[in-house]
């Protein structure tokens, strides 16, 4: 592309253009995270493909194994993550008032001697809000659905994406050798 004037107006041209595919980027971000997900995930999932592969299974039953194998790896992470997180909270809601105590006997007074500030603040209000709020994993996750319940489109958004992914990186893997052959050239 032949550009009029000097050199600068090239580099002028050329740095608007890096910040208009910024902003689309940007804009576009949360229609582009589940594709470029996918894309990540089969960048990493193809060579157990090319193996089965290799072991004379044919590309699509390859890709649907390592599917399968994925989800089984999301569904038991999940079933260790869940009850860790649980335990987390419970073990967060029992020992914040302790550190709420902590920061009202050493926090402020450090604070008064440095920095001549004069807080008061109300921990014992503090103390009572946090813990009618954190009662255990039950009280906190009724009010996380509680709040997902208000925003409903996050959560159609994230389901939406749970089938995306999938359905993305299927055709992904299937077609990744092709992709990359077609990139190249």
């Amino acid at each position: 592309m032949i550009l009029p004037g000097s050199d600068n107006s090239r580099w002028y041209f050329l740095a608007g253009a890096a910040l208009v595919v910024a902003l689309l980027f940007y804009l576009l971000g949360p229609i582009l995270a589940p594709f470029m997900f996918a894309a990540i995930l089969a960048y990493i999932c193809d060579p157990l493909v090319d193996r089965l592969q290799r072991r004379r299974v044919p590309r699509t039953v390859a890709t649907v194994l390592v599917l399968l194998l994925l989800v089984g790896l999301f569904i038991l992470l999940m079933l260790i993550m869940v009850p860790l997180f649980q335990k987390e909270v419970t073990l967060l809601s029992q020992r914040l008032p302790g550190y709420v105590t902590a920061l009202n006997e050493k926090l402020i007074p450090w604070l008064n001697a440095k920095l001549g500030l004069t807080l008061e603040l109300d921990f014992q209000g503090l103390k009572q809000n946090i813990t009618e709020y954190v009662q255990g994993a039950d009280g906190l996750a009724g009010k996380v659905f509680a709040s997902l319940r208000i925003g409903g489109l996050a959560l159609v958004g994230f389901f939406v994406n749970m089938i995306l992914v999938p359905v993305v990186l299927f055709y992904l893997l299937r077609d990744w050798d092709n992709l990359v052959a077609k990139i190249d050239h």
